[in-house]
């Protein structure tokens, strides 16, 4: 989860309150909690602000101009191959009869859609839609009927409503991010008195008062994924490193077989035949150190 409307000092604060909250809702602490009323008081309040905070934070993530910003994209191109389609069946009808104006009007290409403007290319999806349904009749021949005409305007009227949605929901996460600075003082303000009521249970419920001392420390979470990525870097470079030498030990042994394939090769064309027993024992199986390269492998392994 990428907190990117947040500074690394907010992320860090607000992980430390979920942990608090963590802590002090485990099972085995509900005893602790209820001997100290006035504890388990101000933990209620505390709790419900950290817990607004949360909800805040991820009505903001669903805030995601990007999200849809892509989906506009996509409509777009659904749109770009449909009304070409279409703009090339009513001009072709169009030259055909002689009506040189409409097939000007009609004359929409894909590129023309995809790089204009959001708001030209709607106005020419819009152009190109209405003159196909005002010559329906006369472009059956042509490929065009009511249920494509009917796809282009689903697509044109849903292109309509994503042109302006990006920046209403750019504005809309400004406008909630604003009031994240106000949650985390008030949660700020109930963890202060919990302090110091921790320290009150401290004498009855010493496991608590550690534990909940413990999750109040704040931990630098930039600094712990930076070491993280390190980490896995450090042993993906291990791994190509090892990797890489296997590759060059077999490389080598490839190497060491050919050579010796070959060489064997050589030494059988010259040699004069040899019969009886004498033969039998030179080409038995495990008599030579280099049999099959099977010697230099345990030789290079070991």
């Amino acid at each position: 989860m990428v907190l990117a409307f947040m500074d690394t000092r907010s992320i860090n604060k607000f992980v430390m309150f979920l942990a608090v909250c963590r802590h002090c809702t485990g099972a085995e602490f509900e005893e602790a909690i209820a001997h100290l009323p006035a504890f388990a008081k101000t933990f209620g309040l505390f709790n419900g602000v950290v817990q607004k905070t949360r909800r805040r934070v991820q009505h903001i993530l669903a805030l995601n101009p990007e999200g849809i910003t892509e989906n506009k994209v996509l409509v777009r191109e659904k749109l770009a191959k449909k009304v070409s389609r279409l703009s090339s069946s009513l001009v072709t009808w169009a030259e055909e009869h002689g009506n040189m104006e409409l097939a000007r009007k009609a004359h929409v290409t894909k590129s023309m859609i995809i790089a204009g403007r959001d708001l030209e290319a709607a106005d020419r999806i819009d152009l190109v839609y209405t003159l196909g349904v005002a010559h329906l009749d006369q472009l059956g021949d042509y490929g065009v009927n009511k249920v494509r005409l009917k796809t282009i305007d689903e697509l044109s009227q849903a292109f309509s409503e994503l042109i302006g949605r990006p920046r209403a929901v750019i504005d809309a996460r400004k406008r909630a991010t604003r009031s994240l600075p106000t949650l985390m003082a008030d949660a700020d303000k109930h963890l202060l008195k919990l302090d110091r009521l921790a320290d009150v249970l401290d004498e009855d419920y010493p496991e608590f008062a550690e534990g909940f001392r413990t999750s109040r420390k704040i931990i630098n979470v930039s600094a712990s994924r930076a070491l993280s990525e390190a980490e896995k870097a450090s042993a993906e470079s291990r791994a190509a490193r090892k990797a890489l030498a296997q590759a060059r030990t077999d490389a080598a042994l490839a190497e060491i077989r050919k050579e010796t394939e070959a060489t064997h090769a050589q030494a059988r064309s010259i040699a004069p035949p040899v019969s009886g027993t004498s033969a039998k024992r030179e080409s038995s199986p495990g008599t030579s150190p280099v049999t099959n390269g099977q010697g230099l492998d345990e030789g290079l392994e070991a």
